[in-house]
């Protein structure tokens, strides 16, 4: 009876370990999303515009427009590992790792 009282103590444990982690993941994923929505969702709703009014002679404010907002989304793709590494605690500890060898590569030997 003992030993069936331990399990299932240990198994509750791993059960909120288990939902912890599951939140933080949770928490990164909606980071990245929402981050990658600012970049992507005011380029996607000028091609709407684009598609169902077109750009016309007055609209050069709306062709500039775009042009910014594609540098903008080229933008995010420079960001992601920065965002990745900030959020994701394993590839933030790898990209360390990294940087630390490059890091004692470079330096002059003695």
């Amino acid at each position: 009876m003992e030993i069936q009282a331990q399990v299932q103590q240990v198994a509750q444990n791993t059960s909120v370990e288990n939902l912890v982690r599951l939140r933080k993941s949770t928490h990164s994923t909606v980071w990245i999303y929402l981050i990658f929505c600012v970049y992507y969702l005011p380029n996607v709703l000028i091609e709407i515009i684009d598609a169902v009014y077109g750009y016309g002679s007055a609209s050069i404010v709306l062709y500039t427009l775009n042009i910014y907002l594609v540098t903008l989304m080229f933008l995010n793709s420079s960001l992601n590992p920065v965002i990745y590494c900030w959020k994701i605690r394993h590839i933030r500890h790898t990209m360390l790792g990294i940087l630390q060898s490059i890091s004692s590569t470079l330096r002059p030997q003695q």
